[in-house]
């Protein structure tokens, strides 16, 4: 038996309940634990040092953390306690930027801003794949909906957009591409089947169907410069550059 993300499988092997309500961030060489559940706001620091911290990902079943650098320009992962850190990936990473983690297959998706491309790999790092490296110019936030077989992105280039493929960069189309700006970070309502993302220039949290259709603006929500962005039950949280803040 299994659970979803962010459930554990209870003693009886049959049932789950939620784990423990938790955010994990980086605030540049820091990576941090964010309670949101027994004592929300409190904040324990997992790692220091850790160079220049872009995107964070965590797998919940195997304890692990995952974490692009672009003082290192690569990947490193280390267990849930900061132990066992390690660099995963950096062989031609050239600036990686947001990372994602697939909980079905175990496979880590980043971005690289400047060498223009989508890649994966397993979570150790092995079986490397570039899966998108044409027509893309600043891809950024990164989401992968296993279930679906699908990862989306956002490209805050000269054309700015959102886009989506396969898992293995096939059947790729744009379903973003009016009304946007600066699309920075990205995350999915598995419950609903939604994308959510948000745009540093418009100052805006925006969510529609996997598709693109059915776009809203998420209203009475004050951002100055959002960058990361995720969800927990119906909850948004995000990461604003301007406040400083979570």
């Amino acid at each position: 038996c299994g659970c979803k993300p962010w459930y554990k499988l209870n003693p009886d092997g049959v049932s789950c309940s939620e784990s423990e309500q938790f955010l994990i961030g980086a605030n540049k060489s820091t990576i941090f634990n964010l309670s949101v559940d027994s004592d929300p706001g409190a904040l324990k620091v997992l790692m220091k040092d850790v160079g220049t911290t872009i995107g964070v990902a965590y797998s919940h079943k195997k304890q692990t953390i995952f974490w692009t650098d672009s003082a290192h320009d690569a990947i490193f992962s280390a267990n849930f306690d900061g132990s066992n850190k390690k660099i995963i990936v950096s062989e031609g990473i050239k600036s990686p930027d947001c990372i994602a983690y697939d909980w079905v297959s175990d496979l880590i998706f980043w971005s690289d801003n400047k060498a223009e491309t989508i890649e994966v790999a397993r979570y150790d790092g092995k079986f490397r794949n570039v899966v998108v490296n044409s027509n893309t110019e600043s891809p950024r936030g990164v989401a992968v909906h296993p279930m679906q077989g699908k990862m989306f992105w956002t490209d805050w280039g000269r054309d700015p957009m959102i886009e989506t493929a396969s898992m293995n960069g096939e059947n790729r189309r744009a379903i973003v591409t009016e009304n946007i700006a600066w699309p920075n970070g990205i995350t999915i309502d598995y419950a609903e089947n939604k994308i959510i993302w948000v745009d540093a220039k418009l100052d805006t949290i925006e969510t529609a169907n996997l598709d693109g259709t059915n776009r809203k603006v998420i209203e009475n929500v004050d951002v100055v410069h959002p960058f990361g962005a995720t969800l927990y039950g119906d909850e948004i949280f995000w990461t604003d550059w301007g406040r400083k803040s979570v």
